[in-house]
C-alpha cells in the first residue's frame, strides 16, 4: 500500500501533467485559429482581386463591343452612301 506521501506526489504529478496538457491544447487551438484566420483573409483578398479583374475584363469587353458596333454602323452608313 502506498504511503500518504507517495499518493500525494502521484496526485500532484497528475495535476501538473493535466495542466501542461491543457496549456498545450490551448496553444494548439490558438495556432489553429490563427491559421484559419490567415487562410480566410487570404481567400477574401483573392476574392476581391478576382472581382476587380472580372469587372475590368467586363469593362474592356464592353468597350471593344461598343467600338465594333460603332465601326459596323459606320460601315453600314458608308455602304448606303
Amino acid at each position: 500500500m502506498a504511503s500518504h506521501r507517495q499518493s500525494y506526489r502521484a496526485g500532484e504529478a497528475k495535476g501538473q501533467t493535466e495542466e501542461k496538457t491543457n496549456q498545450m491544447m490551448e496553444s494548439l487551438g490558438e495556432k489553429a485559429q490563427s491559421a484559419k484566420d490567415k487562410t480566410y483573409q487570404a481567400a477574401q483578398t483573392d476574392k476581391e482581386k478576382t472581382k476587380g479583374a472580372t469587372q475590368s475584363t467586363t469593362h474592356k469587353t464592353q468597350q471593344k463591343a461598343g467600338v465594333a458596333k460603332d465601326k459596323a454602323w459606320e460601315s453600314k452608313e458608308e455602304t448606303k452612301a
